[in-house]
């Protein structure tokens, strides 16, 4: 744990698409659930009072709210709204420390801990009892420190709401078992009652915090938690922030969260994280030291932290007619498992939760895939060809699950955002369906797999040309689904002109490298000689034809293999970290003359002004662009260390940078999977699940479902 910046930050349980996001002085908290951006909420107090004009508070308050109605104008002889009556901290009179799975504000007499654990999620159809780790509910510690005085203090964790609607004590629902208050039967701040532990409920609380008297009315939008604590007296207490939503959840495939299965109620979320605060903590501890003996770097462990965050927050767990649907969320853009994001999840899914790798590709092949034709535009004919198999970019948007056989992205006659990803999803559906295979113990599951990574490969072939003649390993063909004025497109469609087509483009093109040697893998390991064989042809035509499209007098590949332009891509080597995660590194190895002209374009890309910005020193995907994606720069330098052996300590400050971008760029909007590498701001993609690609630096032997 280390100090760390202060940012908006995400605090979410996994599965339920809710988070209490906060971390900014001067901003309050939002309170999360199906959002596509943090809001603000509420202010989050978090005070110690010795009375009268001694109050000092944690800053999560926004420095615009108006007071309520009822503050203002139904109890005028109340002497002062929070805002004027408490002292709040200014942020060098606190200390932030922020792991993966805790974060910690303290200051000499309140520290307030929030505990975010990562826990593998049982397969819903094999595990019995998952409660612990499905829980929607939040842990915070807070501890009032009063040993320096000899005047006894109240101690208070609460709201200042600014939603619709009223908010409760929960006193009135469970006969006063708990304590705080909530809203609806949607969400709670609650604590276990207690002799020195109780509600308040006002339209003003600060005079009730200084008498340290408890009352509960239910006018205004104020209330939470009151403790007394003695003189000379150190209190810790444990509260949490709990989530519920019951019914039916989705629509299109109709769906309830999966917790509602274990949890009746909101109350019972609450009770549940109350009395499971020791396997949390521990849970937590065990998580981060983990982390930290796999990647001891700060700024991978900050990448590590930010990205896991993003990814829960966006995680949804349904049960719809007795099946388990896992989904994440694109953050501010809705795209329910967008394919294209799923690959960049494998490296956390395999090493924690590799059965929902299987629930992902299994809801695409049942529901999402397409087959299509196919237009050669080389061939200047016209012509549409028999395509092959391949799936769409999404399964829908927020709430809703599309139609069977359609994105809620993709739509034909573009030729840039919103177009089709038909052969980008093909490769990404080969990587989750070989990796899944490879990496688990699925034996039964696999095998029953191999028609259907047949008919990728059959699509692969066919989209490299339907002439077996003329086959060369790249990837020519534009699908029928595009329209006749549209043309596909890659998911770095929002950097340089070079990487938006499909067609030709580099990325793709080590992609479909690395995807037919997925398949050979996993023919192999079914003892399917034959198709192996294929599969193994045709990673080899990819290679020939990548290592003769070397440019060796400017030391680089272009951009794109079938137009022209100067632009330099490292964002080529992304493609690699899975295959080498799923333990096929050696498939490299047997290819020397293409890996000695990658890692010879590798540093050229490797200089300032080229893929490292002059200005921050900061690694772009491009030299054409400085948009990145640190979601693909973590899984870059991921293959920069560990497949071409270049250290990124000879670039020190392009992990500096990596930090930066996932803790500060986006400070006032959580972390964003668009930054301007030169300017270091956010420009999009707020509330991303992407950075759980930064997973990888936790590779060691991924576990199995």
């Amino acid at each position: 744990m280390s100090t760390a910046p202060f940012s908006v930050t995400q605090h979410p349980p996994v599965g339920a698409w809710s988070s209490l996001t906060f971390g900014l002085p001067g901003q309050g908290v939002s309170i999360d659930h199906e959002d596509l951006a943090p809001h603000d909420s509420a202010d989050l107090l978090v005070a110690l009072s010795h009375g009268p004009g001694q109050t000092v508070a944690l800053p999560f308050v926004t420095g615009t709210a108006s007071h309520d109605y009822e503050q203002t104008h139904a109890r005028p002889e109340s002497a002062g709204h929070y805002r004027d009556r408490f002292t709040f901290l200014a942020p060098p009179q606190l200390t932030r420390t922020l792991s993966p799975c805790t974060d910690t504000f303290s200051s000499p007499t309140i520290t307030l801990t929030v505990y975010t654990p990562f826990p593998s999620i049982p397969n819903p159809k094999r595990s019995g009892q998952p409660q612990f780790y499905v829980c929607p509910g939040i842990l915070m510690e807070v501890t009032f420190d009063n040993s320096g005085s000899d005047l006894p203090a109240t101690g208070f964790v609460g709201l200042g709401y600014r939603g619709r609607g009223r908010i409760r004590p929960m006193d009135w629902s469970t006969n006063g078992a708990l304590v705080g208050v909530g809203f609806a039967s949607q969400w709670c701040l609650a604590a276990l009652a207690g002799p020195h532990v109780a509600t308040l409920r006002d339209n003003s609380i600060a005079e009730h915090v200084e008498a340290g008297t408890p009352v509960i009315h239910n006018g205004g939008q104020e209330g939470g938690i009151l403790v007394k604590v003695g003189p000379r007296q150190k209190i810790t207490m444990p509260v949490t922030f709990a989530f519920y939503h019951g019914g039916i959840a989705t629509q299109g495939i109709d769906g309830s969260y999966y917790y509602t299965q274990f949890f009746i109620d909101l109350e019972a979320v609450a009770h549940f994280t109350l009395r499971n605060v020791g396997k949390i903590r521990e849970s937590c501890a065990n998580f981060d030291a983990k982390i930290a003996a796999a990647a001891p770097d700060p700024a991978k462990q900050a990448a590590i932290g930010q990205g896991l965050r993003g990814y829960n927050a966006n995680s949804q767990l349904i049960l719809s007619n007795n099946i388990p649907y896992f989904s994440v969320m694109g953050g501010q853009f809705t795209w329910r498992n967008a394919l294209d994001l799923a690959v960049d999840h494998l490296p956390w899914e395999l090493y924690r939760n590799t059965w929902i790798v299987r629930n992902v590709f299994d809801l695409y092949s049942a529901h999402y895939s397409y087959r299509d034709e196919l237009l050669f535009p080389a061939d200047g004919d016209g012509n549409l060809n028999p395509g092959g198999l391949s799936y769409c970019h999404d399964v829908g948007s927020g709430t809703t699950y599309t139609p069977a056989g359609n994105s809620a992205y993709e739509m034909p006659n573009l030729t840039g955002g919103y177009s089709f990803m038909t052969s980008e999803e093909l490769l990404n559906g080969v990587y989750l369906l070989a990796s899944y295979a490879i990496v688990s113990d699925d034996e039964p599951w696999s095998r029953t797999r191999l028609a259907t990574a047949k008919e990728l490969l059959d699509s692969l072939e066919a989209r490299d040309h339907v002439d077996p003649a003329k086959r060369t390993g790249i990837l020519k063909a534009e699908s029928s689904i595009c329209g006749p004025k549209g043309a596909e497109i890659t998911t770095y469609d929002s950097l340089d002109a070079s990487l938006k087509p499909a067609r030709g483009s580099i990325v793709l093109a080590v992609k479909t490298w690395c995807a037919t040697l997925m398949l050979t893998a996993y023919f192999q390991q079914h003892n399917d000689a034959e198709a192996a064989q294929r599969s193994y042809n045709f990673a080899h035509m990819t290679a020939t034809a990548l290592a003769g499209a070397f440019d060796a007098a400017g030391g680089s590949f272009p951009a794109n293999l079938f137009a022209p332009g100067d632009a330099k891509v490292l964002a080529m080597f992304e493609p690699m970290a899975v295959p080498a995660y799923c333990h096929l590194k050696h498939y490299f190895a047997e290819f020397p003359d293409l890996m000695a002209k990658m890692k010879t374009h590798a540093a050229t890309c490797l200089k300032p002004g080229v893929c490292l910005d002059a200005g921050t020193g900061a690694m772009k995907l491009s030299s054409g662009s400085t948009i990145v994606y640190p979601s693909k720069i973590a899984l870059v330098m991921w293959v920069l260390e560990n497949i071409l052996e270049m250290p990124l300590t000879d670039y020190p400050q392009t992990l500096t940078e990596l930090a930066h971008w996932a803790r500060e760029s986006g400070a006032e909007g959580t972390y964003a999977d668009q930054v301007d590498a030169a300017t270091r701001q956010a420009l999009g993609g707020y509330y991303s699940p992407r950075l759980a690609s930064a997973a990888m630096w936790l590779k060691t032997n991924p576990v199995s479902p």
